[in-house]
């Protein structure tokens, strides 16, 4: 049996059950097979990746080991109902790994993946991540939340996951690899800690809300409180005049003083929810911009790392759900 060692420690890594695809209404095998990755032949090796998420962590762990990441989910997109063109299969064949996140995120990839899997490296990053770290839920095939990114304490652990991947993938940047992982896992760590639950405890309780456009946010939820809403559903492109109303109601029963806009995404859904409040006597505000799927306007835009886009939507969220400044918050 292969062993990896961590440079950080002896970090054994167990020998799971390997996993290449999804099928939407499958729940996803919860076990990996590091010792089944294929080493790639050469470095830089090209990266496929479905989402902005991914190439972010492309681009933190392999920017010397790996060419830049193409990403099939462009801004504006939605995941939960992307479908692969035939430029975008073509990517991936070129490619020496593809990455995509699982946990029935990117339901659309099924038949490309299908297609591909035995010619190109398929590897669902959430496989063999622990379940228990995880919200269940029955909106997704796999029965849990997969925006495991908005969940700071959850993604810690998962970059340690993600640092196995890139290590059997590329044994010889195992010390690459390690030490970003420290670095930016320790990053994150104090993100979650030091940052957001100063901002997230010193919004008064009956001001914790978040609504916005997508359901991507559940883990904020857990971790601070927060109650979240939002206007389209998982895996819907649209959305009703009955779920404006609803949301209207609720805004009003609440006084939610603000909504947010996402990065990269219409604002015509917030402006007809507004407009419905409005109608029946509040005024509710339409807040700054936070991050959803995407962590910046522009793809080409590298001012925008997870931990600075966390910073900034934390930030965000308090200074406008606050009452009034709170002693020892952060800038």
């Amino acid at each position: 049996m292969k062993k990896i060692f961590l440079s950080a420690g002896a970090v054994i890594i167990m020998v799971f059950t390997v996993f290449h695809c999804q099928r939407q209404g499958t729940p996803e095998p919860q076990n990996m097979d590091f010792d089944a990755i294929k080493p790639v032949e050469k470095i830089p090796y090209n990266m496929v990746v479905s989402m902005d998420i991914i190439r972010e962590l492309g681009y933190m762990f392999a920017r010397t080991r790996s060419n830049r990441a193409v990403v099939l989910v462009k801004p504006g997109m939605n995941p939960l109902t992307y479908t692969p063109t035939e430029e975008d299969e073509k990517a991936v064949l070129e490619a020496d790994v593809f990455f995509y996140m699982g946990l029935g995120l990117e339901p659309g990839l099924t038949p490309l993946i299908n297609r591909v899997k035995d010619k190109v490296r398929c590897i669902a990053i959430t496989s063999g991540l622990d379940r228990k770290l995880l919200l269940k839920s029955g909106a997704y095939p796999g029965g849990y939340d997969p925006h495991i990114w908005w969940g700071p304490d959850v993604w810690e652990k998962f970059l340690r996951h993600f640092t196995k991947i890139l290590v059997a993938l590329d044994p010889e940047g195992e010390y690459k690899y390690s030490t970003v992982y420290l670095r930016y896992g320790e990053s994150t760590n104090r993100l979650n800690h030091r940052f957001m639950k100063l901002w997230m405890d010193a919004i008064p309780e009956n001001r914790r809300y978040l609504v916005t456009l997508y359901p991507a946010y559940s883990y904020l939820n857990r971790l601070y409180g927060i109650t979240v809403k939002s206007i389209f559903d998982p895996y819907k492109d649209e959305y009703s005049r009955a779920r404006i109303n609803e949301l209207a109601d609720f805004i009003i029963e609440h006084k939610v003083p603000a909504i947010f806009p996402e990065a990269t995404y219409s604002t015509k859904p917030l402006l007809e929810l507004k407009e419905a409040v409005a109608k029946k006597g509040y005024d509710v505000t339409i807040g700054p911009e936070i991050y959803s799927y995407f962590l910046a306007q522009e793809m080409d835009d590298r001012n925008y790392t997870y931990p600075g886009a966390v910073r900034t939507m934390g930030r965000a969220i308090y200074d406008t759900l606050k009452i009034e400044e709170v002693p020892g918050v952060p800038d």
